[in-house]
């Protein structure tokens, strides 16, 4: 037993100096790997160069035989496409070709083999490019300078260094567990156990090509090889978003400007129709509706003022029935009588005032009338029509179906003139402006007036629809942002802009430098549907990330 534990103590020590073989040597000054690096070095693990100014932001990095240039305006980070770029490296110029995905490249030139032009101190040399980029728009020409940092030896020395120890560790593995089984053959298991741990140990501690490839950091920011950054977190929280992946995600910002504003409350809210505008149309009494000449109008159709849009015909009782039954008889017998007085009138005419001869001729139509109406034991049938010339909003009608009275069948309304109704608890008192946020999108109110509270302290409130009435419909809910007395101060920003952390908090991102970008936790006070005052957390001259901030939250 205690040779065997002998053997198990050997085989650690062995898998731990392969492992420290493996490990990434210290690099000398100007080539720090652990912990003490800074972001900016971190975030840039292909040779790139970024620059600002107060128009444009830029970022260039080596791409095989090429240089990609990225070129975004600098408040809003908008890509810009169709400058004209001078790229001018180590003193010799030329003119950046522009792609198709909005990007410019010029050939790397220098970085293929031209001598760098300043060296690092360390034992390996780190080239150090001077890159002019002038870019020129309408506007006018705007010149973005630095230096583009080129590795060309420190990752296959490390490389170089590293792999020979892999097939002697294997060896010496293997022969001491051969050993091991040939000394005590009843621990053959755990010796083959312990083999089999080491060798795991080793092909994780071995660095594989692609980590060994030129360009390419050995620390906490080891990355992908050039042109394939990936967006990630860095140890100090900020994060590292290439200008690729920005492209892809569609990112803009703003630079933040103080400003005061009104605070704004939050009511839930409904659309309704003006009711100077709008009506219903609906029976008095309970019969069978039956459409006008041409059909019932359609959903969306315009109507004007007493367009009649239905017909309902009483529905009549047994016993009802049977009186008009009567009533059409008695009518029959009038309107015999009434047309031999007509008749003997009309013989007689020239003899017998004219007059007589007239009313006995209008008191024949009237019982023809009667009869008509009556005829069948039916009373007469009811007109709807259209209180207000507009379109149908509602149509709840069906040849032959059978009504109750007061049912609205027809609602039409002005869709120009629209209003939103909403309920306010607090009865704090409101101004004349609000806005309504409905499915993302903005619609600006003015308050129309407000009823009294109740005994729970709530009262009504009512808003006009003052622009893009015709996007709504009746009975829509909106959230309302209705300002207040009270105002605020700070910086203002859309709210797209802000995210929320795991624990709650309002969060938004501020763009440190082209591909840099830093989380802050805010307090904020909502003024509108789309706006909301920062009053703490970022300060005017930042630029706030106003669009993709939501993917960018779910980088890790």
């Amino acid at each position: 037993m205690h040779r065997t534990r002998h053997w198990i103590r050997s085989l650690a020590c062995v898998a731990a100096l392969i492992v420290l073989a493996n490990a990434p040597a210290h690099a000398g000054p100007g080539h720090d790997h652990g912990e003490e690096a800074s972001p900016a070095v971190a975030a840039e693990v292909a040779p790139r160069l970024s620059a600002m100014s107060d128009r444009h932001e830029m970022v260039a990095l080596v791409d095989g035989q090429d240089l990609v240039i990225w070129v975004n305006e600098f408040a809003t980070s908008a890509p810009v496409t169709t400058a004209t770029v001078d790229v001018t490296i180590d003193g010799n110029t030329a003119r950046a070709e522009p792609m198709p995905d909005g990007t410019y490249h010029v050939p790397a030139g220098p970085l293929a083999g031209h001598a760098p032009i300043e060296h690092g101190e360390g034992p390996e040399p780190l080239d150090q490019h001077a890159v002019l980029v002038t870019v020129t728009t309408p506007a006018g020409q705007d010149l973005l300078t630095g230096a583009l940092s080129h590795d060309h030896e420190h990752h296959e020395e490390a490389a170089a260094f590293a792999w020979p120890w892999v097939p002697l560790g294997v060896l010496a593995l293997a022969g001491m567990a051969g050993a091991l089984v040939w000394r005590n053959r009843r621990r053959a298991a755990v010796a083959t156990a312990g083999a089999g741990a080491l060798l795991a140990a080793l092909s994780l501690s071995a660095p594989s090509p692609a980590q060994a490839s030129p360009g390419h950091d050995h620390g906490e920011a080891a990355e992908a090889p050039v042109g394939g950054d990936v967006a990630r977190r860095l140890p100090n929280g900020d994060l590292f978003v290439p200008m690729a992946v920005q492209r892809t995600l569609g990112v803009r910002t703003l630079v933040a400007e103080q400003t005061a504003a009104a605070v704004a409350i939050s009511l839930n809210g409904r659309v309704i129709a003006d009711p100077n505008a709008g009506g219903v149309v609906q029976p008095t009494t309970a019969g069978r509706v039956m459409p006008p000449p041409g059909g019932f109008p359609a959903l969306g159709a315009r109507v004007s003022a007493g367009q009649v849009l239905a017909y309902v015909e009483p529905a009549i009782e047994g016993a009802d029935r049977a009186g008009l039954a009567q009533d059409a008889a008695a009518t029959e017998t009038e309107l015999a009588t009434a047309r031999a007085q007509l008749a003997r009138l009309e013989r007689l005419e020239g003899v017998v005032p004219q007059r007589e001869i007239e009313e006995a001729r209008l008191a024949v139509q009237g019982l023809e009338r009667r009869r008509a109406a009556t005829a069948g034991g039916r009373a007469p049938r009811e007109a709807l029509r259209a209180p207000v010339a507009g379109v149908i909003a509602m149509a709840n009608v069906q040849a032959g179906a059978v009504v109750e009275g007061r049912t609205v069948l027809f609602e039409v309304i002005n869709p120009g003139r629209l209003q939103v109704e909403a309920t306010i608890s607090d009865g704090r008192a409101l101004g004349a402006a609000a806005t309504a946020l409905v499915e993302g999108r903005s619609i600006p109110l003015t308050r129309i007036g407000a009823g009294r509270a109740d005994a729970a302290g709530a009262s009504v409130v009512r808003f006009a629809v003052t622009e893009g009435a015709q996007s709504l419909r009746l009975n829509q809910p909106v959230t309302v942002f209705a300002e207040t007395a009270a105002r605020v101060e700070g910086v203002a920003i859309p709210r797209a802009a802000i995210t929320r952390a795991a624990n709650g908090q309002s969060v938004v991102f501020v763009k440190l430098a082209p591909e840099r970008m830093a989380q802050r936790i805010v307090a904020i006070e909502p003024v509108g549907a789309d706006t909301v005052i920062v009053t703490s957390g970022v300060t005017a001259g930042e630029r706030v990330v106003t669009q993709g901030a939501q993917l960018i939250a779910q980088i890790r």
